[in-house]
């Protein structure tokens, strides 16, 4: 198992960001761990908003993208400022 997820879970994914208010999807890879997967987002998010507000939206994604298929076994998101 050498490939990232199938092309079907990257679609749900987009919608699972998109539904987030104030946010932008970034990139969106994936990649093998046992017979899981990493699912690694870039997010952008208004330069004004609190750190603690994005830290919220980033849990909220990763439970919501963790729940979406249970052979991921991790979301990292990253968050970038839109200025």
């Amino acid at each position: 198992m050498d490939q990232s997820l199938p092309i079907e879970n990257y679609e749900i994914i987009k919608k699972i960001v998109k539904k987030e208010k104030n946010v932008k999807m970034g990139k969106l890879s994936s990649f093998p761990i046992g017979n899981n997967y990493v699912v690694v987002l870039t997010i952008e998010v208004p330069g004004n908003m609190t750190v603690k507000k994005s830290h919220d939206i980033t849990k909220i994604l990763q439970k919501r993208i963790k729940e979406s298929n249970n052979k991921i076994d991790r979301v990292v998101i990253h968050v970038n400022p839109i200025d």
